[in-house]
């Protein structure tokens, strides 16, 4: 959209005052009292943060998923039979995976 705006347009000296007082006269700004309070109190509470994982949960979760992997290589192997070495080995993997876990529940409480 154009508008028409005369070619030889000349502000005269007076308008040309006028005009740059008014764009230079700062505004007053005012800011009620409590306003920050006030818009505090309109947000929704937040969230806790989680606190980043300690390096003993880092080697307990690698260690988990290490004995997981070592149980699956010895289930073929495993008969459910105590003379079987694969057999006593995923019992101990199990156990071991429990205990994992059982670390985790207690660091939950905390």
């Amino acid at each position: 959209m154009q508008q028409n705006v005369p070619v030889d347009f000349k502000m005269t000296a007076s308008e040309d005052a006028l005009l740059n007082r008014t764009l230079e006269r700062k505004p007053q700004i005012a800011v009620p009292e409590g306003f920050a309070a006030r818009v505090a109190a309109a947000l929704p509470p937040q969230s806790p943060r989680r606190a980043p994982r300690s390096f003993g949960s880092l080697i307990s979760l690698g260690a988990a998923m290490v004995v997981t992997l070592v149980m699956f290589a010895l289930a073929p192997a495993a008969h459910p039979v105590l003379t079987n070495f694969a057999f006593d080995m995923e019992l101990l993997m199990l156990v071991q995976l429990c205990a994992i876990g059982w670390y985790y529940a207690l660091r939950r409480e905390m």
